[in-house]
């Protein structure tokens, strides 16, 4: 067997079982966001980013208004973020949103980062009740 394709091979092995591995949960500690981190323009984004996706994929009509706190898990390059926020729900308006009384709550989102391949993708959202 060739030794640049074993080297490819074995790589690839590693890349899928990190990958799993995070999937799983494991791949590392979850560290609680500093205050900082959840004030910062980039994680507000990705807090934004969370409740845009979830709109597209469920056909909701969410408005971020708030990250509050969050957690991440770095491995392999790939971050996890477990981030908390406040979103308002104006999904049983009739009228322009600006002209609705919409319901407040507060929301959990899992989403994975990988900065060097311009990759992020949201795992999971759910109101907190």
């Amino acid at each position: 067997m060739d030794i640049s394709f074993t080297v490819v091979l074995l790589s690839l092995l590693f890349f899928v079982s990190n990958i799993t591995s995070s999937k799983e949960g494991g791949g590392g500690q979850w560290i609680p966001l500093t205050r900082c981190e959840i004030e910062s323009k980039d994680m507000v984004a990705l807090a934004n980013y969370t409740v845009s996706e979830h709109n597209k994929e469920k056909k909701k009509d969410l408005v971020f208004e708030k990250l509050y706190s969050g957690y991440k898990q770095v491995a392999s390059g790939l971050n996890k973020y477990n981030l908390s926020e406040t979103a308002t729900d104006y999904d049983h308006c009739t009228t322009p949103i600006g002209s609705c009384e919409g319901t407040h709550g507060n929301y959990t989102a899992v989403v994975w980062v990988h900065a060097l391949k311009n990759f992020t993708q949201l795992v999971s959202f759910k109101k907190i009740k």
